[in-house]
């Protein structure tokens, strides 16, 4: 009997591995969402209340949708660091031309881009960049393109965080 248990507990993997399963893949990635809300959040205030952020990246979601695609995963979250400088590149060159429609491209793109990964945060922050361009706001964007650039920065530690404790 303790012969059988300690073969069953040797099959089992060890911690960050991944069965292979897609259920097992879910499971991980709640677990991750948990986590990284551990990790990510914002300074206590003077009454004491500290607040947690919502997660970068939705990885249940995201694994979802490319049919639990581990290997899929990882080659995005490769090119997402090249793809999100440019698009940041692409915004930031936007707002010195003064070119709204080229702005709003660049930020539509750029949702584009971190909509893949159900980021919520990002896709909020790169639409209201979207909006204030196709109104022609450019008061106050200097403060929306350092959001957006903080928040990618987040979202690309958790999707490689994400990728190591996956792989």
């Amino acid at each position: 009997m303790k012969e059988a248990t300690r073969k069953r507990k040797a099959a089992l993997p060890g911690p960050g591995e991944m069965l292979g399963s897609a259920s097992q893949n879910r499971k991980n990635a709640r677990e991750f969402t948990w986590l990284s809300r551990l990790a990510w959040h914002t300074p206590c205030s003077s009454n004491g209340r500290c607040d947690v952020l919502e997660p970068a990246f939705d990885p249940v979601d995201t694994l979802a949708r490319l049919d639990d695609d581990v290997e899929l995963f990882a080659e995005l979250v490769e090119s997402f660091s090249s793809d999100a400088s440019k698009g940041l590149w692409d915004i930031r060159r936007s707002i010195d031309e003064g070119d709204g429609a080229a702005l709003a491209c660049a930020a539509h793109t750029l949702r584009g881009l971190v909509s893949i990964f159900a980021a919520a945060p990002a896709i909020r922050a790169t639409a209201a960049l979207e909006r204030a361009a196709k109104e022609g706001t450019f008061c106050g964007i200097d403060a929306q393109v350092t959001e957006l650039e903080s928040t990618l920065q987040r979202l690309e530690y958790d999707l490689s965080a994400f990728v190591t404790q996956i792989a």
